[in-house]
């Protein structure tokens, strides 16, 4: 994996900064959640070569599971067209610096694991916002009124 990338993916909270220069992830990530594992191999030849991956389901339902493979498998074969060794030989060709313009692949899944994620988890998922916890308190004490008067 590329500096860059590592760089993004500790700035965006998926890799802990103490990782950011561990050699291993260079090679390979492990992006673990209660409800799924996604194992990214990226090896020494990404992103001249796309990456691979594993996906282990913990807890998932089967139709939130498959719809995050379908969104993961489109990342991948988009980073196809520019994560490949045609491109990277042409990088000089398409930039006066030689930068190769490569896809984030191992980013982008990260990004669209953590989004299927928050939606199977629902809205109270995360901490309420101030204010909010006693709005939900009151709505759920005027529906127990509500019941207990029917």
């Amino acid at each position: 994996m590329r500096g860059q990338e590592i760089d993004e993916l500790v700035e965006s909270g998926f890799l802990s900064s103490d990782r950011r220069f561990d050699e291993d992830v260079l090679e390979s990530i492990e992006l673990s959640y209660p409800e799924v594992i996604i194992a990214i191999k990226t090896g020494s030849d990404y992103p001249a070569k796309q990456l691979d991956y594993e996906m282990s389901n913990l807890a998932l339902p089967r139709l939130t599971m498959d719809a995050l493979r379908i969104d993961i498998r489109k990342i991948v074969e988009k980073g196809i067209g520019s994560n490949n060794h045609e491109k990277w030989k042409e990088r000089e060709n398409e930039d006066a610096f030689g930068v190769f313009g490569f896809e984030m692949t191992a980013l982008h899944i990260a990004q669209k694991t953590a989004e299927h994620l928050e939606a199977h988890r629902g809205p109270f998922a995360s901490e309420p916002e101030k204010g909010e916890l006693g709005k939900l308190v009151l709505v759920m004490t005027f529906r127990n009124l509500r019941l207990l008067s029917n």
